[in-house]
């Protein structure tokens, strides 16, 4: 498929299912919110109970990767609003993808120099930074059970 092409039926689909594939990074975005403040809240108790170096070490990486699963979690809802408009906007109107190109260069999202990308590696890039979102949050995951680990041999 060519950057001037318009969506055809099938490629309306991918772009529906990408949409509904980056809505689900809601429940990571709250997994990994609420690890990265149990996290937090344990940091600021070890001012009162002091915690191994180790388990202090987990839990400071486990809110570094927080704050980076944060910005992973923007990206993909914004691509899921994307993906969720241009669902909507090819059912009849002739989107082309060098409009939604003209679109992000005018806001600045799209350097004037890069060039476009076809849908079904938009849809592949979108699917690749939820991937990011899910490996960030497992990652997360094990530091927290690391720290409590750390914590409870103490």
């Amino acid at each position: 498929m060519t950057l001037s092409d318009t969506i055809d039926e099938a490629l309306s689909w991918r772009l529906r299912l990408t949409a509904d594939a980056l809505g689900t990074a809601a429940a990571l975005d709250a997994l990994v919110t609420g690890l990265t403040l149990i996290a937090a809240a344990a940091i600021a108790g070890a001012l009162w109970h002091p915690l191994p170096a180790p388990a202090l070490a987990f839990l400071a990486a486990q809110i570094a990767l927080g704050l980076v699963a944060k910005w992973l979690a923007i990206r993909v809802r914004f691509d899921a609003a994307l993906f969720a408009a241009l669902t909507s906007a090819v059912q009849g109107s002739g989107l082309r993808t060098e409009h939604l190109d003209r679109a992000l260069r005018g806001v600045g999202i799209l350097r004037s120099n890069q060039k476009g990308r076809d849908w079904d590696t938009r849809c592949r890039g979108a699917l690749a930074v939820l991937r990011a979102l899910g490996v960030v949050a497992v990652i997360q995951g094990l530091l927290f059970v690391s720290a409590a680990i750390g914590m409870a041999a103490a």
